[in-house]
């Protein structure tokens, strides 16, 4: 057994490790990812038991080492190094303090093609996390399933007070260095008894590993969900749309598909290198075109609230043709005014535990997420569409969205059973109304929702003096045990009179 660190620059909460050889009789290897290329009089670094370095000749070559990379290069310049340490089956623990990225973790799955080792993690996470219950991070990790256990460690437990002299930082930092140290102790002591073919995520509050299930999900946050596609040429399919895209701009583009790339087999339809290209490449047509480098004079048309906070469950990206036409993410809202008995979105519940309050601009919030598919969206004529829970609940938030993106068609999907300003509010905005009215009788939408349908019906009989009816379709559900053929035609027949056109009768998967 071996405990791996691999400092990447960043963060020094682990900077114990650096000087332990040792942790519960468990040997430990540092490795230290960073290179410097500005500083051209570092001494030779000799690699002993317990310390691995780059060769000297590689300090100065085109990146700053792990910290900055884009690709695995400087990692493989380790690779032989740690393959020599690491013996055929051996236990190894990765300790790692990169919050939102994998790219250690994902270094040490394509290692165990080369040596098969046992692969258990312990990852520092957003200091702003709370819940005990860590399954929305798995979402940031591909192939968990090489993957045996992980703990997880709030960073910074011990913030800096509003006194923020070097004194008062040194020692809450000297305190976060201790307290991480003894988390690593204590998660530590209770891997040696895994069973290697279970999964395992750390319990903080038993102290100990809890055997779970794998999610079968994966995205770059823990609100994001890549939907899974069933067509083997789905990577190719996308490369030729950022292709195609680059070729509509003018745009220099060069890269291969994902065959071809070095994401080493780890995507299924789309990776974060292709993720990575995509939204750069967005962002130099829709951001960068608009912005004076010079001055740094931000000169963007498309004026909105950037504070603006919507409250979500979660993003599901890549839907072909579900929910509107292309290449869609959808984006469900949280809240609802119904308590419908065969509710469908509760299902996103067990990918999206946690409902987060995004804002419309920052860091790991929908720009982030979003803007990795927007060249999908115009070169598919696809879109996002707003799900919930009730979106129209929301309506503020989505006009501001569509102020910054009026460059995407919108989709909503609603139970129309909200005030009739909330409908007003982005009547102009909205490229597709989809509207389950559940049932048009009262008692039967009274006993399957839990509400009346007093508003449902009056924003109906309003609605089309506002949106076009051609914008409108009205899906009208077969509920088992609630309503019959009969009902169903009588409420197709009310919808009608109301000069409603399109119209679609489906049935509930219950």
């Amino acid at each position: 057994m071996k405990i791996l660190y691999i400092k990447n620059g960043w963060y020094d909460d682990h900077e114990s490790l650096e000087n332990a050889t040792q942790i519960n009789g468990v040997d430990v290897l540092f490795v230290d990812g960073v290179r410097d290329i500005f500083d051209t009089s570092l001494t030779e670094r000799k690699d002993t038991e317990h310390f691995l370095t780059y060769d000297h000749d590689d300090y100065h070559l085109g990146t700053r080492g792990i910290t900055c990379r884009t690709d695995y290069d400087d990692y493989l310049f380790l690779e032989n190094k740690l393959l020599d340490r690491i013996d055929e089956n051996e236990t190894i623990i990765l300790v790692t303090d990169r919050p939102w990225r994998s790219d250690d973790v994902d270094f040490m799955i394509y290692l165990m093609e080369k040596k098969p080792f046992y692969l258990h993690i312990i990852k520092q996470i957003c200091p702003s996390y709370q819940s005990n219950d860590y399954h929305e991070y798995l979402r940031v990790f591909d192939n968990l399933n090489k993957i045996n256990s992980i703990g997880y460690i709030i960073g910074n437990k011990y913030p800096t007070t509003d006194d923020d002299s070097d004194e008062v930082w040194g020692e809450k930092q000297e305190l976060n260095r201790q307290y991480h140290f003894n988390k690593i102790c204590e998660i530590i002591s209770s891997i040696q008894n895994l069973d290697p073919n279970k999964f395992y995520i750390y319990n903080h509050e038993q102290k100990q590993y809890l055997e779970t299930q794998r999610p079968n999900y994966s995205g770059d946050s823990m609100y994001e969900f890549v939907t899974p596609s069933e067509n083997e040429n789905m990577c190719e399919i996308l490369y030729s749309y950022r292709k195609a895209f680059a070729e509509r701009y003018g745009i220099d583009y060069d890269a291969k598909t994902c065959s071809e790339c070095e994401c080493y087999g780890i995507c299924r339809s789309v990776c974060r290198e292709c993720d990575l290209k995509s939204s750069l490449m967005w962002e130099k047509i829709y951001v960068d075109s608009f912005i004076d480098f010079d001055t740094g004079e931000d000169n963007t048309p498309y004026k909105y609230n950037r504070n603006i906070e919507a409250n979500i469950n979660g993003v599901d990206r890549l839907r072909i043709n579900t929910d509107g036409n292309g290449i869609r993410s959808l984006i469900l809202m949280a809240g609802c005014p119904l308590n419908c008995k065969y509710c469908g979105n509760k299902k996103y519940k067990d990918i999206f535990p946690e409902t987060g309050q995004v804002c419309l601009d920052g860091l790991d919030d929908l720009n982030s997420i979003l803007e990795k598919d927007g060249i999908y969206f115009e070169m598919t004529n696809g879109g996002v569409t707003f799900g919930g829970g009730e979106p129209l609940l929301q309506a503020d938030f989505i006009h501001e969205f569509h102020k910054k993106y009026p460059m995407w068609d919108i989709v909503i999907e609603t139970c129309l059973n909200v005030e009739f300003a909330n409908i007003k509010k982005i009547a102009g905005d909205i490229g597709c109304w989809y509207i389950d009215i559940k049932d048009m009788n009262p008692e039967i939408y009274q006993k399957y929702t839990g509400a009346t349908n007093d508003s449902v019906v009056h924003n109906l009989e309003k609605m089309s003096s506002i949106v076009s009816i051609e914008k409108i379709c009205i899906r009208v559900p077969r509920i088992p045990g609630y309503n019959t053929e009969q009902d169903i035609t009588n409420s197709v027949a009310k919808l009608q009179a109301l000069g409603y056109t399109n119209i679609e009768i489906f049935d509930y998967i219950v």
